[in-house]
């Protein structure tokens, strides 16, 4: 059930007793942002405080609405990935909401913004990865920040997952065998369920094929720089010209780009090599 922007306490209340969740529109992350959008809405007034008072309602009751989601509008107020990521964390750290949901912003004919530019679906898509991460795979804000480049946006051209693991290489590669589930969730290409089956099935018989871990739901092009097992062995951290040592995550991206390009490298043909190569100092995966 919706409630509107300034609704009155008493109409929230009602609005608990007969919904089973509860939505307040918040559109943009800060005050600052907020001002931008509208002269007329007061975020604290409007909007937090009615997510405030249902959160207070719902807290430890069953007789009401079970909890409630949100909205944020993504690109309106030119506010960065960082700033929506801030309200997230708080959002569900403080007020334990269900859902953040991330629409990108559309420009509406004969409005204000008529002439801001879309925002790229790409861009909501990640921000709803690093939420899953966050609320699912309980990474830590340490952890999430990594994702991050320096502008504070998440890149297009790599899932959040994947930027964490390229920063974090000396924790790879990951025995499979060995490791422990929050670990493994730490792989790129392996998720909550995947983590379940591979310590259900190494606890009957060591894990030592693709097959395997295929069957398993792992999805081996993204995983297989990151772990380990009999007869594979991903490129050591030594290896890697990764932005964890270097600090310039750009280099690391590009670096991690060129080992999973199923093409070869215009200079060498790499992906054919069993050995690394000046371009890329990673063996490439069996095709097989």
């Amino acid at each position: 059930m919706k409630v509107m922007p300034g609704a009155e306490y008493e109409y929230v209340e009602a609005a608990y007793r007969l919904g089973t969740r509860l939505s307040v529109n918040m559109e943009t992350p800060t005050v600052e942002h907020m001002q931008k959008l509208s002269k007329m809405k007061d975020l604290k007034r409007d909007i937090l405080d009615p997510m405030e008072w249902v959160h207070n309602l719902t807290e430890g009751h069953t007789n009401g609405a079970v909890g409630q989601a949100t909205q944020l509008v993504v690109g309106a107020a030119d506010e960065s990935d960082r700033d929506i990521f801030g309200r997230m964390d708080q959002l569900y750290t403080d007020w334990k909401l269900k859902r953040i949901y991330y629409a990108p912003f559309r420009p509406v004919r004969y409005t204000p913004l008529e002439e801001h530019p879309p925002t790229p679906m790409a861009r909501s898509h990640r921000l709803y990865q690093v939420d899953w991460l966050k609320r699912v795979y309980r990474f830590s804000n340490d952890e999430l920040d990594l994702a991050f480049t320096d502008n504070g946006f998440l890149p297009l051209d790599q899932d959040p997952k994947t930027s964490i693991a390229v920063e974090n290489l000396d924790a790879f590669p990951m025995d499979v065998n060995h490791a422990k589930k929050d670990q493994l969730l730490r792989i790129p290409g392996v998720g909550p369920k995947s983590a379940e089956r591979i310590v259900r099935n190494r606890s009957r018989h060591s894990i030592d094929t693709w097959r395997d871990l295929t069957a398993m739901g792992v999805v081996r092009k993204r995983a297989w720089p990151f772990l380990a097992f009999p007869g594979h062995l991903a490129p050591s951290s030594s290896s890697w010209t990764c932005s964890a040592r270097t600090r310039e995550r750009s280099a690391g991206r590009r670096l991690l780009k060129a080992c999973l390009n199923p093409q070869p490298h215009a200079a060498s043909g790499c992906h054919a090599q069993a050995a690394p190569c000046s371009v890329c100092p990673v063996t490439r995966p069996p095709t097989a």
